[in-house]
């Protein structure tokens, strides 16, 4: 089973590689997107589960980050997609957060 950070972040050391069972990589882009049509009530998380090919360890990740946001103004909720955003972006890069524990630990998983 692939926690979500597995999806997200290729492995430095092997871009290509994939968890063993996990059928493609998610890219930061794409789930983006799917977070805010989430959001915005135009997908469903189940629409969003199948999409992406979630399997429990992944879902309960996306449950998390779903959490987070619960309660929060408008407003908070635009901040923090746009840090979340640019925290996968520069794990995504290599640039920081350069190990999907240090990614896990910085997105709260």
């Amino acid at each position: 089973m692939a926690n979500l950070t597995d999806r997200l972040r290729p492995s430095a050391s092997d871009p290509g590689r994939l968890p063993s069972g996990t059928s493609f990589r998610i890219g930061t882009h794409p789930f983006m997107a799917a977070l805010g049509e989430l959001e915005r009530g135009q997908v469903t998380k189940a629409q969003v589960v199948a999409a992406f090919d979630m399997d429990a360890t992944t879902e309960a990740d996306l449950d998390a980050i779903i959490s987070l946001v619960l309660g929060m103004s408008f407003q908070d909720r635009k901040n923090f997609r746009m840090e979340l955003h640019d925290v996968l972006i520069l794990s995504e890069a290599g640039i920081a957060y350069t190990t999907r524990a240090q990614l896990r630990t910085r997105l709260g998983l």
